[in-house]
């Protein structure tokens, strides 16, 4: 019943209807295509594309993610700060993603699921909260600065193996992150 726990249902009831809506058209209403945003004013895509995790591993990982460090999160900022960082920040990474889909023409043509978006903020979130406290990445002990720059590096490590395009609103996501969390320790107005 926690926030956490609505979020990680959210994604893999999303990324379920995503792939059973597969052969019928409906991934094209879900997914983010800024070419469908604009072209089309498919105005909810910055929202529905939140909630997909187009592949099944991505779907696992996502759900494991957001559940574990969204319900610490959610401990320590509570339920309102962790809705408004999870969701917030993904879909104004979508919106940012549509925008800059004007400058980089090539954003056009892509499709983007969010969850992994979103699973990126909280992570990225999580270190960056804990700062220089000591924390962990699967029984290694790191500081949460180190712990956000290894979920930026898969980021940038995915961007390397792929399109750079294709990770773009990942790093917005970052973006938002450190803005919002790392700044937001200096700047209260920044802090959500």
């Amino acid at each position: 019943q926690s926030a956490a726990g609505r979020l990680t249902l959210a994604v893999v009831i999303g990324s379920v209807i995503y792939a059973l809506g597969s052969k019928t058209g409906l991934t094209d209403l879900l997914l983010l295509s800024p070419a469908r945003v604009v072209g089309g004013l498919a105005l909810w895509q910055p929202v529905t594309y939140a909630f997909i995790a187009p592949g099944a591993i991505q779907v696992i990982f996502c759900a494991l993610v957001t559940y574990n460090i969204g319900s610490a999160l959610e401990q320590s900022w509570g339920s309102r700060r962790l809705l408004w960082v999870a969701l917030g920040y993904t879909i104004g990474a979508g919106i940012l993603t549509v925008l800059l889909s004007f400058l980089l023409l090539g954003l056009r043509v892509q499709v983007f699921g969010g969850a992994t978006v979103m699973l990126t903020v909280l992570w990225v979130a999580f270190g960056w909260s804990w700062g220089k406290a000591q924390t962990g990445f699967w029984g290694i002990p790191m500081t949460g600065d180190v712990l956000a720059l290894v979920g930026i590096g898969l980021v940038f490590l995915q961007g390397a193996f792929g399109s750079w395009l294709q990770i773009l609103p990942e790093a917005i996501g970052i973006l938002l992150v450190f803005v919002g969390v790392k700044l937001g320790h200096r700047l209260p107005n920044a802090n959500p």
